[in-house]
């Protein structure tokens, strides 16, 4: 919030002969924060909820947008009538920028109702023990973004761009399901552990969610693995990771193939009790199948591969 109040004191003496130029990238809905008549304990409760009980990164970005006073567009407003270039890296499925960072610099399209409805229908207040929730709703006045420029530096699709180049220099016929792909992680690992036919790679990027009712540990692209491991027979090899290398634990992801499946067999662990405890981490860790990257840092979404032999 202090960095926040810097940027903010900064704006508001810019004048149309200065230029802004501001880096936009995974992230910033948590580290450019100053909430609207709420306070970041009660914000930070609200988006642990939301990703707690599954919402897309569209729905809590909508949320985040309407409780913040320099997201969704606010940032170019405070800027006006200064000349405002935005350098976004994205990490949303799609590369939609106005989601990115919860779009600081972007005309938000998205209403203060909307951000009601997803709030209702994650009982959020309710469960939050908040008294009530009061939403801002965000600049609509194109006059605002007259003198923006947002540019997509880099995104998933650089990223899928390589590996289909790798792919396809290995020897496998590459097909690229989705640059967007979204779902309830462990579902996602099962269709995608179902998919490649003998020689090919599919190629994915996105972000699933994990609706959590255990109390393991892990995150969205081992729970995708885990989900697809029962799947992946003795020819199929699915895995997933984080592409800043951070998987909500110190790894990047995992894999499911059958060196995993034999080496969970090997160590007696049950992929399905693992599964309903959300606790990937300790399956994969245990199997020796996890990725570990370390910190790569960028962040352009997850990255998501499924390969069948070719005999």
């Amino acid at each position: 919030m202090q960095a926040t109040g810097e940027i903010i004191a900064i704006l508001k003496h810019v004048t149309p002969q200065d230029l802004v130029i501001t880096v936009v990238s995974g992230g910033g809905s948590a580290l450019l924060c100053w909430p609207y008549e709420v306070n970041c304990d009660e914000l930070t409760r609200l988006t642990a909820m939301l990703m707690k009980n599954g919402a897309t990164i569209q729905e809590i970005n909508t949320v985040r947008k309407h409780l913040s006073e320099i997201q969704g567009g606010q940032f170019a407003r405070m800027a006006y009538p200064a000349t405002v270039i935005g350098l976004i890296f994205s990490d949303v499925p799609g590369d939609d920028m106005a989601m990115v960072a919860s779009g600081p610099t972007m005309l938000d399209l998205t209403t203060a109702k909307d951000a009601k409805r997803i709030i209702d229908r994650y009982e959020l207040i309710k469960t939050c023990q908040l008294p009530n929730c009061n939403l801002i709703e965000t600049p609509k006045d194109p006059i605002y973004f007259r003198n923006v420029t947002n540019v997509l530096v880099v995104g998933n699709s650089v990223a899928l761009d390589a590996m289909k180049k790798e792919g396809e220099q290995r020897g496998y016929r590459v097909k690229l399901y989705s640059n967007a792909l979204t779902g309830e992680a462990r579902d996602v690992g099962k269709m995608l552990a179902g998919l490649p036919k003998a020689g090919e790679m599919v190629i994915a990027g996105g972000e699933t969610t994990v609706t959590v009712h255990g109390k393991g540990k892990g995150g969205r692209n081992q729970e995708l693995a885990l989900g697809a491991l029962p799947f992946v027979g003795d020819d199929v090899l699915v895995a997933s990771l984080a592409s800043d290398g951070i998987d909500n634990t110190p790894v990047a992801g995992a894999i499911a193939d059958a060196v995993t499946t034999a080496a969970a067999k090997r160590a007696r662990l049950d992929a399905s009790a693992y599964l309903a405890k959300n606790d990937a981490y300790t399956f994969f860790k245990k199997a020796g199948a996890q990725i570990e990257t370390g910190i790569t840092g960028a962040n352009v979404s997850d990255l998501m591969i499924a390969v069948r032999s070719s005999s």
